[in-house]
């Protein structure tokens, strides 16, 4: 069965179950040819209707739960941190928010508004949040993940129509393919 179809029939079964979140593993990237045509793993995170757990073949699993949630600072932010710390809420994370400025650039100030709206609309999330300017985007998230303990990371990945997915490389989706630490894609 060719990639591209098993992440079809996967996003379909996972439709018609209504199904809250899809689990599965990855081995990353095994050849240029996955490089360039894509993974399952890709395949899957382009089309399915729900939330991702991405699971990298050789993550470690710890007792504790540390999150990580990468975000651009999108506006749908916050619904989408307060979603990941309530769905993981049975393993009491702590979470740790990091935007990652590619401007080179702290620009504190919407931080700081995430800051204030998670210190008033939920006090009891464990929650930090970092303003990191990077170069490498995933040398540095995996060098956040590292130092930070992280064993989960959660990304945002917007549905995009057929236009802008044509045009746009989801980062999400490479960090699927490279990171050793299981991913929380949420839609």
């Amino acid at each position: 069965m060719r990639k591209p179809l098993v992440g079809t029939k996967i996003c379909d079964v996972a439709s018609s179950n209504k199904s809250d979140f899809i689990v599965m593993g990855t081995q990353g990237e095994n050849s240029a040819l996955d490089k360039y045509l894509g993974s399952i793993t890709s395949s899957l995170l382009k089309k399915t209707p729900c939330s991702v757990i991405v699971i990298p073949e050789f993550a470690k699993f710890k007792e504790e739960m540390v999150l990580g949630y990468a975000t651009d600072l999108q506006d749908v932010a916050p619904f989408e941190i307060w979603k990941s710390g309530k769905l993981l809420k049975p393993f009491q994370p702590e979470i740790k928010c990091v935007h990652f400025n590619e401007k080179q650039i702290v620009d504190i100030s919407e931080m700081e508004e995430l800051v204030a709206y998670f210190t008033e609309v939920v006090p009891d999330l464990n929650i930090t949040f970092y303003n990191i300017p990077v170069k490498d985007k995933v040398k540095d998230i995996n060098d956040f993940i590292e130092n930070q303990s992280i064993n989960m990371l959660a990304m945002y990945k917007p549905q995009r129509n057929f236009f802008a997915a044509l045009f746009h490389r989801s980062f999400t989706e490479k960090m699927a393919l490279h990171t050793n630490v299981p991913l929380l894609v949420l839609k």
